[in-house]
């Protein structure tokens, strides 16, 4: 029988144990601090354990725990199938599930919503990208959205994700767009192109079509509000 490699498999240090795994490997501690403003801090004067039982009792648990959950299959994703996640995909898993457990928790239509912010520089200069996508589940009926911000280079920069309470798949995808936009002017964002996979909605924001008597137009009018400011 041979004795297993104590090693990290992320960054080569001589030990991985549970402290390194969550808190002290430099892919977790990049991790935490897109977080940084939301969790605790991780401070590495106190016990793994009295740190954890901090996490839990913080008012913000729902997305500390989604954060050890992704950051451990992250870690087994590298280690068993020799695959390295991006920082990007790991933070749009985190807030999808965050937002989906606070619905499934709640049962009823509330907004609920997490942000973080790269620690990168400003990205208030310059174009930027919003991506946006909205989600309904038929049986909850509940909307999710989420929306992304990224630099011109292409590097990652803010997300933002909710809980919309009731309504359908096309509104999801209005109210995803709407939360985006509103993110970017918080953040002074004065350049900005858009992006969404809901031809519906691109088509008839770009046709400038008459919504007057439309089901969503307030939505509607919001967002060319808020368009028209960049």
């Amino acid at each position: 029988m041979q004795r297993a490699n104590a090693s990290c498999t992320r960054c080569d240090a001589d030990l991985e144990d549970v402290d390194h795994i969550f808190r002290q490997c430099p892919d977790s501690r990049s991790l935490w601090l897109h977080f940084r403003r939301s969790l605790p801090s991780l401070d590495n004067h106190i016990s793994f354990d009295a740190w954890f039982l901090g996490l839990l009792r913080h008012r913000e648990c729902t997305l500390g725990v989604a954060v050890l959950w992704w950051m451990w299959r992250w870690r087994n994703h590298r280690a068993f199938d020799g695959n390295h996640w991006t920082l990007n995909q790991i933070l749009r898993n985190i807030l999808r599930d965050v937002a989906l457990w606070k619905k499934v928790m709640l049962h009823q239509p509330a907004h609920h919503s997490i942000s973080a912010t790269s620690s990168t520089p400003s990205i208030t200069t310059g174009t930027v990208r919003l991506t946006t996508d909205g989600s309904w589940d038929p049986l909850l009926n509940q909307m999710g959205c989420a929306a992304v911000l990224w630099a011109g280079n292409g590097d990652w920069q803010s997300a933002i994700s909710t809980s919309a309470g009731p309504g359908s798949a096309f509104l999801a995808e209005i109210a995803a767009l709407e939360l985006g936009l509103k993110h970017a002017l918080d953040l002074r964002i004065s350049i900005l192109e858009c992006y969404s996979d809901c031809l519906h909605m691109v088509t008839m924001l770009q046709s400038g079509s008459d919504t007057s008597t439309y089901w969503a137009r307030d939505n509607i009018t919001r967002i060319r509000s808020m368009m028209a400011r960049f």
